[in-house]
């Protein structure tokens, strides 16, 4: 649902973006809208709403932010997803709430490091 310019370390046939791709994505907006609509999926999944144009958890989910597990992955993948296919606005929105939370959810100093590489994805 999110493609990146890595190989997915736990999905082989997860696709993987080269520089033509994103660029056809970053001209096309039924593309990127398309993103947008998955990115708001993940959004709600994660329990998180807007309010006043910031974005909220308003619902502390267990399976998402109890601690280090496969969704934290997800995270990663997301955030250098969305800013290679031309979301950095959404990337950097989810980002800031990440960095709102971040001493909540005790994230590592190594999850942290990817978290914060979203803006370096195309090589």
């Amino acid at each position: 649902m999110f493609p990146t310019t890595e190989e997915s370390q736990f999905n082989a046939d997860a696709p993987i973006l080269d520089v033509e791709t994103i660029e056809a994505w970053q001209q096309d907006a039924l593309l990127r809208y398309n993103l947008r609509t998955s990115y708001e999926r993940w959004l709600s999944f994660c329990g998180i709403t807007r309010i006043n144009d910031n974005l909220v958890i308003v619902d502390y989910k267990i399976n998402v932010w109890g601690g280090f597990n496969h969704n934290w992955l997800r995270i990663t993948r997301i955030l250098k997803s969305l800013a290679a296919l031309g979301l950095m606005h959404e990337a950097k929105e989810f980002y800031g709430l990440l960095c709102q939370i971040r001493d909540k959810i005790e994230v590592s100093e190594r999850t942290w490091e990817f978290w914060s590489s979203f803006d370096g994805h195309v090589g």
